[in-house]
């Protein structure tokens, strides 16, 4: 019996939730340096990414790392009522706020960045098939997005978020490259 969309991220929630602490940032500080040592973050001149909350793979600290190395940072912003996203350059973390689903977003103030301007756009994602293909979290906002989108995309994630195929469909969109612990 295959589990639909629904299920495996119910049952994906759970086990991210279950991770213990220790084991967490072990965990994450592995995926952080692998992402670091590839090619693709130390040419990015703007790398585009969430701000992580609750029991995601933290991206604070990339950010934080992206800052250090001289790179631009875009955080999306939601729009939902065109089910789109908006990048904004941040010069800070502190520069976003819990909005739209308690996400951490930029205000629409700061400078916009086009899609064409990020070089790096680290996709989010709950579970994903080593085809690339992701599920989220329902939104499909980043499919939207990425539909004319050129530039290299990865996803940071644990190996345990990793199965060898996941349901798709014909409008999901795969990101080039899996980084994991």
């Amino acid at each position: 019996m295959t589990l639909d969309k629904k299920d495996l991220r119910k049952t994906m929630l759970q086990r991210m939730k279950d991770l213990s602490g220790d084991d967490r940032i072990l965990l994450t500080e592995g995926v952080h340096e692998r992402l670091f040592q590839t090619d693709e973050w130390r040419h990015a001149q703007t790398v585009g990414l969430t701000v992580s909350t609750g029991f995601e793979l933290e991206t604070r600290p990339v950010i934080e790392r992206a800052f250090q190395d001289g790179k631009a940072v875009a955080v999306p912003r939601c729009i939902p009522s065109r089910k789109a996203l908006v990048f904004h350059e941040i010069q800070d973390i502190t520069d976003v706020k819990p909005s739209f689903f308690n996400l951490l977003e930029p205000p629409e103030s700061l400078p916009v960045i086009h899609k064409d301007d990020i070089d790096l756009l680290i996709v989010p994602g709950l579970i994903f098939d080593r085809a690339g293909y992701r599920i989220g979290f329902g939104g499909g906002y980043y499919d939207r997005f990425l539909t004319d989108y050129r530039k290299m995309t990865a996803s940071l994630c644990f190996r345990f978020q990793i199965m060898d195929q996941i349901p798709h469909e014909t409008h999901d969109i795969p990101v080039n490259k899996l980084i994991t612990d």
